[in-house]
């Protein structure tokens, strides 16, 4: 496996569990009726920059680790990383599929919201859809990587 695939792989796996792991602690908080009254908009705010700021922190960790897991393994020195044309169009390729479903799906939101969905239910198709649109992505990056463009 390549050192962009790998890269790829880790960052997905690690978003996954973030989002999972986000997404129990947020609908135990709804059911606690946290989501309710005056504070909801505030709380929804602040889960979301919580769920950056854990995704940030939990791939610089995972990075690391890999890259050190793998100079243990292989023995070698890590790299430098070079990017080419290659890869350039790889990660625009990838940008542009995953802008186009979370748009999609941020229209989607908009008109339940219009149908009268609730501002909870909102909140999590637009969660849910950053984290599957961020999953075919990276899917995409791996085919792409894989079939050698």
């Amino acid at each position: 496996m390549s050192k962009q695939e790998l890269r790829i792989a880790t960052g997905s796996v690690t978003n996954t569990v973030i989002f999972i792991v986000f997404l129990i602690i947020i609908i135990g908080l709804y059911q606690d009726g946290r989501f309710d009254g005056d504070g909801a908009g505030r709380l929804v705010g602040q889960s979301v920059l919580i769920l950056i700021g854990a995704q940030i922190v939990g791939n610089i960790v995972v990075a690391i680790l890999t890259a050190i897991s793998r100079a243990i393994i292989t023995g070698e020195e890590e790299e430098p990383d070079i990017t080419d044309e290659r890869d350039k169009l790889i990660e625009l390729r990838a940008l542009r599929l995953t802008f186009i479903l979370f748009g999609v799906a941020f229209v989607g939101t908009a008109v339940a919201l219009s149908l009268g969905a609730a501002l909870f239910t909102a909140f999590l198709m637009i969660i849910i859809a950053f984290a599957v649109s961020d999953l075919v992505g990276n899917a995409l990056r791996l085919v792409l990587y894989r079939r050698g463009f």
